[in-house]
């Protein structure tokens, strides 16, 4: 199975931003308005998408997507070990 990130994705991806989505966001919407057409945008954010995610769903998918196994088991490591602190001031 061949499961390649999406060309429009601009996370995890070299060269790709936050920066360069406003970018293609912009650029899409100037060339609709130019020519006199509709645009129409949706966004939604899953609010804590990363934080649920169970460490096996990101293994399996991470799997699917043919990744090798010393970079799945360290994004697992990783993921599956943080700690946050916070602290009040």
């Amino acid at each position: 199975m061949d499961l390649p990130l999406h060309p429009r994705q601009h996370a995890y991806q070299a060269g790709k931003s936050t920066d360069s989505a406003l970018h293609q966001l912009v650029e899409r919407v100037e060339r609709a308005l130019e020519a006199k057409q509709y645009s129409l945008r949706v966004f939604f954010d899953i609010e804590g998408a990363f934080d649920h995610t169970s460490t096996t769903a990101v293994r399996e998918a991470l799997e699917e997507r043919k990744v090798v196994r010393p970079v799945i088991e360290w994004i697992v490591a990783v993921i599956g070990q943080r700690t946050i602190i916070t602290r009040s001031y």
